[in-house]
């Protein structure tokens, strides 16, 4: 039995999820419907959005957000846990002509957002038994705070982007510069 899909897709789903909002700004790509369609169609969901799934998603990301912020096990097992059961993320069996005999957690019949829950819940469930919670994350650049996956090697990844990452030494450059010549007495002057 396989249960890569629930540690992956899933997973992917809930990183795209939380990067809708931008915690530095005002940003939120999910205010209306046609946001939410835009998202399903973007992360290649097939489950077409209704108008009380909004709500339902625009509170799932706020719960996923918690979990990718935190770094105690503890908390983000209990939050895991907490999602599992409010959308009913139970293992069922179901035999289907493709893939034969296999197992769903989600239950038959959903709508978008109680789908997405249910599968974001499962996928982090497998992703923090297999992973461990900290590999999951929020960019560390004050500028950025979207939610990643770390698959690097050493799981020592602080930054979503590479981007990000060198935003930060060069900021941290300036800021030793600044400070050594500061403490020189020199004052830096700006070119002409």
């Amino acid at each position: 039995m396989r249960f890569d899909y629930y540690a992956g897709e899933p997973v992917t789903y809930a990183v795209h999820l939380v990067n809708t909002r931008d915690s530095t700004s005002d940003r939120d790509d999910l205010r209306t419907l046609p946001d939410l369609q835009r998202f399903v169609t973007e992360v290649g969901i097939q489950v077409a959005p209704e108008a009380h799934d909004l709500r339902v998603v625009r509170n799932l990301r706020d719960d996923l957000r918690a979990i990718f912020a935190t770094d105690d096990l503890g908390l983000g097992m209990g939050l895991v846990n907490r999602l599992l059961v409010q959308f009913n993320s139970a293992p069922r069996l179901v035999n289907d002509a493709e893939l034969g005999i296999h197992i769903h957690f989600e239950p038959v019949h959903l709508s978008l957002g109680h789908w997405l829950g249910a599968i974001t819940a499962a996928g982090l469930m497998f992703h923090v038994c297999d992973q461990g919670l900290d590999r999951l994350g929020i960019c560390a650049s004050d500028k950025c705070k979207r939610a990643f996956i770390d698959t690097t090697k050493n799981g020592r990844k602080f930054y979503c982007s590479p981007r990000c990452s060198h935003r930060a030494s060069v900021e941290a450059f300036r800021l030793r510069q600044n400070e050594g010549n500061s403490s020189r007495g020199h004052q830096h002057q700006p070119r002409a």
